[in-house]
């Protein structure tokens, strides 16, 4: 059943949005009226019909973009949508490509939780299954007796914990307080052949300890030729920056580190997983310059992918 928003709410978000925010109102409502025909119409979002400025586009070229309602028809023998959703289930089947420590409280006892956290100075705590950061906690284990530090998990549903993974130095330039990762979405063909490569670096903002760009972050594109930040900081409501608004250091022009590396990894990632068909991966570069795989995302953050890197109707005619 296809949703809809009412023309208050649209032109709420749309003030949210840089190129929005100043317009006169006239031409906000004018605006508002044409995204809701466009929700009615073709099911698509209103954050997709505003972060790609569709009222600037002709229908032709709006029909390009791939908006998150089509995707799963679109691609029916992505079986393992559900299989992988689980955090906890997905480093088990990734366990070759994930060198962190990590427990869940399901599959163990409260003595494996204490030798657990008696190896690490840090834990990052996280629900199995929801998305977009929400509910991830980092401890300092010595500020908790063992025993009420489980409580803690139970109580707040985050019984996965996981070593927590220190990045290189040049990644936690941007925003130390988080880990700051890349995320690799590629698109595989139904013969195994990788048909679309991008990426793009996500850092954390503020006090944030995610770097999720629903959650405050701010996602730049990556040169795939190069490991080279090819643009300007965007957060979730399209507002650019082009240097990072807590440690200054600019966008454009960064060399991601170990980036070569990255997307050799990457290329075993896929065929590990190949009955996933369009994936984001999500990668940190450690402190010592190892890859480390944090999780899979089977349905990645299209509405980015495409702002960066353009439409990705073609590759579904391939």
């Amino acid at each position: 059943m296809k949703h809809t928003e009412t023309v208050e709410n649209i032109v709420k978000a749309m003030q949210s949005f840089a190129v929005y925010e100043d317009m006169p109102s006239a031409e906000q409502l004018t605006i508002a009226e044409d995204v809701k025909r466009e929700i009615e119409e073709h099911d698509i979002f209103l954050h997709e019909y505003l972060t790609f400025r569709f009222e600037t586009l002709l229908q032709e070229e709006r029909r390009k973009y791939l908006p998150i309602s089509e995707y799963a028809w679109r691609l029916p023998n992505n079986v393992n949508i559900i299989n992988y959703s689980g955090k906890y289930e997905f480093n088990n089947k990734a366990k070759q490509f994930i060198s962190r420590d990590y427990i869940c409280l399901e599959d163990a006892s409260r003595e494996d939780f204490r030798s657990f956290i008696g190896r690490h100075e840090q834990i990052i705590a996280k629900p199995l299954r929801k998305q977009c950061g929400t509910g991830i906690t980092v401890y300092h284990t010595a500020d908790w007796k063992p025993d009420e530090l489980y409580g803690e998990l139970i109580v707040k549903d985050t019984p996965l914990a996981e070593e927590y993974v220190y990045q290189h130095p040049e990644m936690a330039k941007f925003h130390p307080d988080s880990l700051n990762t890349l995320r690799v979405t590629t698109f595989t063909d139904f013969n195994g052949n990788i048909s679309f490569k991008a990426a793009y670096i996500r850092t954390g903002c503020g006090s944030s300890v995610v770097d999720n760009i629903c959650k405050c972050g701010i996602g730049a594109p990556i040169d795939m030729n190069t490991g080279i930040i090819a643009g300007d900081g965007v957060d979730s409501t399209c507002h650019t920056y082009e240097k990072h608004p807590d440690t200054g250091v600019v966008f454009k022009g960064f060399a991601i580190p170990r980036f070569d590396k990255v997307m050799k990894k990457v290329d075993e990632y896929t065929k590990l997983f190949s009955e996933m068909h369009f994936v984001g991966w999500d990668i940190a570069i450690k402190e010592n310059g190892d890859i480390e795989l944090i999780e899979a995302n089977t349905i990645p953050d299209l509405s980015i992918v495409q702002l960066f890197y353009g439409p990705l109707d073609e590759l579904y005619k391939k």
